[in-house]
């Protein structure tokens, strides 16, 4: 009989014990995840987050149990109440970068990583490599867009732009072909452009050329690029030389990006220097934005009032625009986007567009 009891005893011990709930729920939910128990730590961190939802630890182990198990939706809305209550925790957008690079978001997940490495988060290189590597696996991107306007005066026209892009190892080339079509006349032109990125920013130059124009500009050069100021600030430059005929028009763009703390919205502020076909000076001015609805929607929107030359005529164009943006998957995106535009002493258009792209 006593040996019986103490049988009993030591099984009944280790039963009463398990029974018994865990003192610290984080650190045994984070327990069971290194172990590799993903629904007992999924359901510890649940039982913690009910006592205590602004928890920034067990909202992170919450985002990244959700990504080790493929649910991404919940991923996301895990980390996002993670960044919004602990913004300077870089372990959270490290996660957050991780989950981007699931999506196949490489631009997302830099811009996560950058927050991250602000932050002094050490898995910065581990994330840097992966997005390497995803660009390294999708290098072809192509995308066409095609643009329907309703013209005052009873005009249609119509715009189809293709467009071709290679990331290679340390440069992004793309060429563009876009065909126009204006009071009964068509254009076709070609644009080569190169991207390079750059610690902190990136830079770019391209020319384009019209094939025997007739609105269009004959060819031009382009060249700008961004720096990142501060995690959440980014400058941009932009400059542009036209030739048309035998005039020509010039431009330098100046601009500053804000970010959200969560990076997941941003404003950019654009002031226009110009010099039109009499060499007069024209300012301008455009503010756009972007916010990301969900890991898979982004909305746009954007004003602005510029010189614009068509024709070799410059004149002040008001145009404001909405868009939506769809990641279908992680190689298909879908776009579309409305658009209002006054042309001074000229013609008011609105324009529907719609465009998908595909990596490969």
């Amino acid at each position: 009989m006593p040996l019986v009891a103490a049988l009993s005893a030591a099984l009944l011990v280790p039963a009463q014990e398990a029974a018994r709930p865990c003192p610290d729920l984080y650190r045994c939910a984070a327990e069971a995840a290194r172990a590799g128990d993903l629904a007992r730590a999924r359901a510890l961190v649940d039982e913690r987050l009910a006592e205590r939802s602004d928890d920034a630890d067990a909202l992170l182990l919450a985002g990244n149990l959700a990504l080790r198990e493929g649910r991404l939706e919940d991923a996301e809305r895990a980390l996002d109440r993670a960044a919004a209550i602990a913004p300077a925790y870089p372990d959270v957008f490290a996660a957050r970068a991780r989950l981007r690079l699931r999506r196949g978001d490489a631009p997302g997940a830099r811009r996560e990583l950058a927050r991250a490495r602000s932050l002094g988060s050490a898995e910065v290189d581990e994330i840097a490599r992966r997005i390497d590597r995803l660009g390294a696996a999708r290098r072809w991107t192509i995308a066409v867009q095609h643009a329907v306007s309703d013209v005052s005066g009873g005009q249609t026209w119509h715009d189809t732009l293709l467009t071709v892009a290679r990331t290679g190892a340390r440069v992004v080339t793309t060429v563009e072909l876009e065909r126009s079509q204006r009071f009964g006349l068509h254009d076709e032109r070609l644009q080569f452009r190169a991207d390079v990125p750059l610690r902190g920013g990136s830079a770019y130059a391209g020319v384009v050329a019209t094939i025997d124009p007739e609105f269009r500009e004959s060819w031009g050069l382009r060249a700008g690029g961004e720096l990142q100021a501060t995690d959440r600030l980014d400058l941009t430059i932009d400059g542009r030389f036209s030739r048309f005929g035998r005039i020509d028009t010039e431009s330098v763009g100046l601009g500053a990006r804000v970010w959200t703390a969560s990076h997941r919205a941003f404003a950019h502020l654009s002031l226009l220097n110009f010099w039109d076909e009499f060499g007069r000076y024209r300012a301008g001015v455009a503010l756009r934005g972007a916010a990301d609805l969900s890991a898979a929607v982004q909305l746009l929107g954007g004003y602005a009032r510029y010189p614009e030359t068509l024709a070799a005529v410059t004149q002040r164009t008001d145009a404001a625009h909405v868009g939506v943006v769809w990641r279908m998957s992680d190689h298909h995106v879908m776009r579309l986007t409305a658009e209002h535009e006054e042309r001074r002493n000229a013609f008011r258009r609105d324009t529907l567009s719609l465009g998908f792209s595909v990596q490969l």
